[in-house]
């Protein structure tokens, strides 16, 4: 059975207590049928995180954190960078196209999780399968 979680209160919260400078970003998340548990896309309209739906029956409140957690760092990367959307999208096709890229990016996300004190709660998250 799938757990009623409120994603984007559990967002907001993360953001408010984490990212203070992405609350200008008005970060929005959507249940979608993607190929990853979680992506980060920018568009000129707005900035999202895409949720797989299997992610609601697989996951509780800990490693859902976690999971956010890690696509805000995405997020937080992308400012700190200056990068509008245009340039996270091509940052986008670079990651999906290059191995070496997409595990560079991927091991500093998995810093500033670690850092932001969630170590537990990725670990889990990472051995969480979705079915």
């Amino acid at each position: 059975m799938a757990i009623k979680f409120n994603y984007q209160r559990i967002l907001n919260n993360l953001i408010a207590r984490h990212f203070p400078n992405l609350l200008v970003w008005k970060i929005k998340i959507i249940e979608k049928k993607i190929e990853y548990k979680a992506m980060v896309k920018s568009y000129p309209w707005g900035n999202f995180i895409f949720v797989n739906p299997k992610v609601r029956k697989n996951y509780s409140i800990n490693p859902l954190k976690a999971l956010f957690l890690h696509e805000l760092c995405h997020f937080e990367i992308f400012r700190k960078n200056g990068w509008g959307w245009i340039r996270i999208n091509w940052d986008y096709l670079h990651y999906i196209l290059s191995k070496e890229y997409n595990e560079s990016v991927e091991a500093e996300v998995g810093k500033m999780v670690i850092k932001k004190g969630y170590k537990k709660q990725r670990d889990l998250s990472h051995k969480i399968k979705l079915r």
